[in-house]
């Protein structure tokens, strides 16, 4: 999935907003990403120091500036899309709530700038073909199942860049959520370089601008969480106060200097994995994260009250 999004470097367009970076403010900025492409626990983590920061009366942000969702998989999440007009990451969406997004009226749009819906196959038209064909039609690329996507740019007013691909060999959802959002509110896109073209224009420009919005509120930290195992999802996290990694089991915290440093050395950072830069970046500090019950995954107090000593260690190190 990651070489879907980032195989061409992320470069603005000929689109004309001013953007800041975390340079350029006293906030602390904390970087969160995850040692493996698929549940390490960035989310969970995330909704845990949010929770924690907020209890210390330190106000917080959280910053999902890549995602991708499914229709299938995360169908309720989904129903929510369609209440909302909107396509949104359920990651982002749980983090906007978590940090009483809603009441301090921060739009989640500037929180998650770039999300991905992506479909499941049409097996009623794949099964009318033989298997040699289905295969030539059915590539090993994420975009195959790729069906609609957002940017959204800040200046002084939002702009909401949908896009959608339309294809047979997609499950088409009920409801629609492009019918629900508008299809004459799409660009459609009919390959995946025409995607990266359109990503290209507005994905840098759309994380820049985004987090420049966040900016205005004024928060004490940022959390930029980041996509699957990136270790570079957007420009702003060179700026980070602290790396905090994530796995199963583990949290290590580690200098930004010498992180990105390794980041860095890679031809195309946008398509570094922890992976790629594990051996050469040395944490500062791991930590053992104790197993919870799956009934408290989703409840970010009670998170922060299981791990206490680990946030305020982190807190005290990196955030005071």
């Amino acid at each position: 999935m990651l070489n879907l999004f980032m195989k061409q470097p992320p470069v603005a367009g000929n689109v004309n907003i001013k953007c800041a970076t975390a340079c350029d403010v006293s906030m602390k900025t904390v970087f969160i990403c995850g040692t493996l492409p698929e549940n390490s626990g960035k989310t969970t983590f995330c909704r845990t120091l949010i929770a924690f920061l907020l209890s210390k009366g330190i106000t917080v942000i959280p910053f999902k500036p890549l995602s991708a969702h499914s229709i299938w998989w995360q169908y309720d999440h989904y129903l929510q899309c369609v209440r909302m007009r909107n396509i949104i990451s359920q990651d982002a969406f749980e983090l906007w709530r978590e940090s009483k997004g809603p009441e301090r009226n921060i739009p989640i749009e500037a929180i998650n700038p770039a999300d991905m819906l992506m479909s499941i196959p049409n097996m009623e038209f794949l099964a009318k073909y033989p298997m040699d064909t289905r295969s030539t039609l059915v590539t090993t690329s994420p975009f195959t199942w790729f069906y609609a996507g957002r940017f959204s740019l800040w200046n002084e007013k939002p702009e909401h860049v949908f896009y959608c691909r339309q294809s047979k060999l997609l499950f088409k959802p009920t409801p629609d959520i492009i019918e629900i959002i508008g299809k004459d509110r799409f660009i459609t896109i009919k390959s995946e370089y025409e995607f990266l073209k359109l990503h290209k224009k507005y994905y840098s420009i759309a994380t820049s601008s985004a987090f420049s919005k966040l900016v205005t509120y004024e928060p004490d930290v940022i959390v930029i969480e980041s996509f699957n195992d990136s270790v570079y999802p957007c420009n702003e996290v060179r700026h980070a106060t602290v790396v905090i990694s994530v796995s199963p089991a583990y949290i290590m915290t580690y200098e930004p200097k010498e992180f990105f440093e390794a980041v860095l050395k890679n031809p195309n950072p946008h398509l570094c994995t922890f992976s790629m830069i594990a051996s050469e970046s040395t944490p500062t500090k791991v930590f053992n994260m104790r197993p919870v019950p799956h009934s408290l995954l989703k409840n970010g107090n009670a998170l922060a009250k299981h791990y206490f000593p680990i946030l305020e260690e982190i807190l005290e190190t990196y955030l005071r």
